[in-house]
């Protein structure tokens, strides 16, 4: 079988509504054969390979529980669950079928099971070497960069010790170079899932890793678990022309450009010169899209735009004193004041650091100390940077949620803020995200409720104004159902739909007894 076939044979949806191409620039790339509507599902995949993150602390290899090591596997000595789960064949028949062919034991006594433990780093490798040779072909047909991931010291050092154990400990039949294509390849082409257990999973799909990376996808992917592995179901999110590209994003698109390009370099050994990302990145100077071509930058979101530190009233930019030549500054659009680049790059990185502390503070404090952080960085930043949207979508989920702000805790003035916020991101998602996306629908779930309260608890001073809230909360309750009702049956989000039914049949009976 060809390779281009192998690749296609993954998709079990059978709809054939894709083709791969090859072309000098981008290599292997997926487009459409056909016209593709809004919300249609392009393809679904079996993953080739799961395995647990080997960032995680010590899980099962069958369930992804969480381990102590008070039950290692009798045949390899690998901490499992119990004896179901060592003799699950997701267990037996991969990593512990070859640990019983080269006759090794684990030994697991100098564990620390609350810290990371780097071997876990070999179970996708060992799962990779237990797949049929067909699979292996396809997976060794992957790109890996191997040449781009030597130069980068963290992922050497983060996966020396296992090459080690793997050439000293274990006969897998592979030199060390093909050991090293393989972690290359792995994360390369990884796609996290979160397991219902809440631990990550690290997933191999080669269909879906065909996409090229876009910062304005025009795809929206979920995944769920069954008895097979992880099935990935790609879907539309806007209307896709025959011939055009498939794109899917590989990191979180509500960021500004500086650190999208920073993080995609980090993870995949590129720089990004999509329709957001347009003019080139070298040399670590961000050179956006010249303010003289484009009147809106970052598709007119201005997601990256910092208020000028000297006049306080403009907007500082990219600019340019040639036309798309490359930008060395950022230029203030009132006072038309210059700034080095190299310094908007610093000021919006230690900015973001500081709001990666505020997301991993306690949850007692977390809404207050992000409410803060959202109020004193606007000033520098604007409303309309991705750093701040970025806070805002985090703070959504916590209202409602934590502590001093729970369902029954939530004062009018908190559920209106929740309303704002949501309003806020849908603006933005509308842009990004144009079609009915599942990131939307989850939003919507969001905003309902509040509608709705916020309705309720104004209903005896304007009967006319909380009508109208709680028709508004009505209706965006029947888009979360069409949304998030697409989704695989058996995820969360298919069973939310299913759930609102009797929300929807109770806003309807309220809404009827106002008249």
């Amino acid at each position: 079988m060809e390779a281009a076939d192998l690749y296609l044979s993954r998709d079990i949806s059978n709809k054939h509504l894709i083709e791969i191409k090859n072309t000098e620039d981008k290599g292997r790339c997926l487009v459409a054969k056909t016209d593709i509507g809004a919300g249609e599902i392009i393809f679904k995949e079996l993953s080739l390979v799961c395995s647990p993150s080997p960032s995680s602390p010590p899980t099962c290899l069958t369930c992804s529980s969480p381990v102590t090591g008070s039950y290692p596997c009798p045949n390899c000595g690998w901490p499992m669950c119990n004896k179901k789960c060592a003799l699950n064949p997701v267990h037996a028949n991969q990593e512990c079928a070859l640990y019983r062919k080269c006759q090794e034991q684990l030994d697991i006594s100098t564990w620390d099971f609350t810290e990371v433990q780097p071997l876990y780093a070999i179970i996708p490798v060992l799962r990779i070497l237990c797949l049929p040779p067909n699979l292996r072909k396809l997976h060794s047909a992957m790109q890996n960069d191997l040449a781009d991931w030597r130069n980068d010291s963290d992922f050497c050092e983060r996966f020396q010790s296992a090459v080690d154990y793997l050439a000293s400990k274990l006969n897998v039949g592979l030199t060390t170079e093909e050991i090293w294509r393989i972690f290359a390849g792995s994360v390369t082409n990884d796609f996290s899932h979160s397991h219902s257990q809440g631990r990550e999973l690290g997933c191999v799909f080669p269909l879906a890793a065909l996409m090229n990376h876009s910062c304005w996808p025009n795809i929206f992917r979920s995944s769920m678990e069954t008895d097979k592995g992880a099935v990935m179901t790609v879907s539309a999110s806007r209307k896709i022309q025959k011939g055009e590209e498939i794109f899917n994003s590989y990191i979180d698109i509500l960021q500004p450009t500086i650190l999208r390009s920073i993080l995609l370099k980090q993870t995949k050994q590129f720089q990004c010169r999509c329709v957001r990302c347009e003019d080139d990145l070298d040399l670590g100077l961000i050179m956006l899209r010249c303010v003289r071509c484009e009147d809106d930058l970052d598709l007119g979101l201005n997601g990256n735009a910092v208020i000028c530190p000297f006049c306080v009233k403009g907007t500082c930019l990219p600019s340019s004193t040639v036309q798309c030549s490359t930008v060395q500054t950022w230029a203030c659009t009132s006072c038309s004041k210059t700034i080095p680049i190299k310094k908007m790059e610093e000021m919006i990185i230690w900015i973001d650091e500081k709001l990666k502390k505020v997301l991993s503070s306690s949850p007692q404090t977390k809404i207050s100390k992000l409410e803060k952080f959202i109020t004193e960085y606007s000033k520098k930043l604007g409303g309309q940077n991705m750093v701040i949207i970025r806070a805002k979508y985090n703070l959504i989920g916590m209202y409602g949620r934590l502590p001093g702000f729970t369902q029954q805790e939530m004062t009018e003035a908190a559920w209106r803020r929740k309303i704002v916020l949501c309003e806020e991101i849908l603006q933005v998602l509308k842009v990004l995200e144009p079609g009915l996306t599942t990131r939307k629908g989850r939003i919507m779930f969001e905003l309902y409720l509040p509608l709705a309260m916020v309705g309720q608890l104004i209903l005896n001073k304007d009967k006319s104004t909380a009508k109208k809230m709680l028709q508004r909360s009505l209706v965006t309750l029947k888009l979360v159902i069409q949304i998030l009702g697409r989704e695989p049956a058996g995820t969360w989000e298919y069973r939310t739909a299913n759930d609102s039914q009797q929300n929807v049949e109770q806003l309807q009976e309220l809404i009827n007894s106002l008249g």
